[in-house]
């Protein structure tokens, strides 16, 4: 999990943001609400041997204690034997022991349920927001150019974190490799580069760090077309005004 520090200047305009919405607020007698939005892109509920939709904060806090379509073989240091994990709250049990995946052919599927899971659990803690200036963000091929560089295919570590250190390279359109973009929803679409492609999903906007202003949690699906390769991404990101690029808060 990757944090990330906020540039010179930023952390002026938020406060200056938040001082405008209490101003607001006291000279409107109201509090406007951007309620908690779950999209598609969370579906744990699929994921579950009972599937279900979660809609809610109350579905997703429930769907955390419901067992999985399949266990997952887990071991580590210190444990006297292999054991098997079937939900969120045993994975989260077995992250804390730094327990990993027994079986090649399970890691896939581990990472997806982890990923839902960490999301899922994000969200119930979540709280509405009061401002937001992501309501005309929508998912096309403009998108590389607000979505931050940490977006881009991760083809090895050491080539993703020259990307993410290179400080000229600013959005994913900065770093290129997109060839087509296919698939196009609102709220998720398919990016292709040579050989590779990424379903960029929504999971929900919320208020995710409690600093009034809505965020988006988002996800990043990677594949190598006609490979076994799967790796899924998680991030949340926010913006300060309407238009501008986005800010990475945190990454999983």
């Amino acid at each position: 999990m990757q944090f990330v520090i906020f540039k010179k200047g930023q952390g002026i305009k938020i406060f200056i943001i938040l001082l405008s919405i209490f101003f607001s607020n006291i000279a409107n007698g109201s509090k406007t609400v951007y309620p908690v939005k779950i999209y598609k892109g969370l579906y744990l509920g699929g994921l579950l041997s009972e599937p279900e939709n979660i809609t809610s904060i109350n579905s997703a806090l429930s769907a955390l204690n419901k067992n999985w379509y399949a266990g997952i073989t887990v071991s580590g240091k210190g444990l006297a034997a292999d054991k098997t994990i079937n939900n969120c709250r045993e994975y989260f049990d077995a992250s804390k022991q730094g327990l990993k995946p027994v079986k090649e052919f399970e890691r896939s599927a581990y990472y997806e349920f982890a990923i839902m899971c960490v999301a899922a659990k994000s969200i119930t803690s979540a709280v509405p927001a009061s401002i937001s200036f992501l309501r005309d963000f929508v998912l096309n091929k403009e998108s590389l150019k607000k979505l931050p560089k940490a977006f881009s295919f991760k083809t090895s570590e050491a080539e993703y974190k020259k990307i993410l250190d290179n400080k000229e390279l600013i959005s994913w359109h900065d770093v290129g490799f997109i060839s087509e973009v296919k698939d196009i929803k609102p709220d998720s679409a398919v990016f292709k580069s040579e050989g590779a492609q990424q379903k960029i999903s929504f999971i929900a906007k919320a208020d995710f760090n409690r600093d009034g202003i809505e965020d988006l949690l988002i996800s990043s699906k990677d594949s190598v077309i006609g490979g076994s390769y799967l790796s899924i991404r998680m991030f949340l990101i926010t913006r300060l005004g309407l238009g501008e690029e986005f800010i990475l808060l945190k990454a999983y």
